[in-house]
């Protein structure tokens, strides 16, 4: 669940949000739309508490993975040797789950012993992707 009262936040003293009340409760799916530098990434940030509010009240109950846009650095990715070690560290899943999760994410072509590193942005991101929707988080 996530509850939010009264957030605001300002980037270099431009007010991004004032004031806004949400709440979304549990099993409930909601999606956020908006132009390009509205805010939608960094009220994600404010989510995942990588950025502090100004003002407001930020509650969630549940763990909270965030993806960003485009994977740039990920140090877990930059150490891991493969796919698989990146994608399932602790050895939880099995073969065929991960190879599951690549095909559903256009990423069939690539091999569980491939080095995530020689992959393009774009296939950076989905691989960011299946690591996250296989850690199962709750947000």
């Amino acid at each position: 669940m996530i509850y939010v009262k009264d957030l605001s936040y300002s980037y270099a003293l431009e007010p991004i949000f004032s004031g806004v009340s949400f709440s979304v409760t549990k099993n409930c799916k909601v999606g956020l739309v908006g132009p390009n530098g509205s805010g939608k990434s960094t009220l994600f940030k404010l989510l995942a508490k990588r950025e502090m509010p100004d003002e407001g009240k930020i509650e969630i109950t549940g763990e909270v993975v965030l993806v960003p846009q485009e994977v740039k650095k990920d140090e877990v990715m930059e150490c891991s040797n493969n796919i698989r070690a990146y994608l399932d560290p602790k050895k939880q899943k099995q073969d065929f789950e991960l190879t599951k999760m690549l095909y559903g994410l256009e990423l069939n072509n690539k091999q569980l012993d491939d080095p995530p590193l020689q992959l393009s942005g774009g296939q950076k991101t989905k691989l960011a992707i299946a690591k996250a929707l296989l850690d199962e988080p709750e947000i």
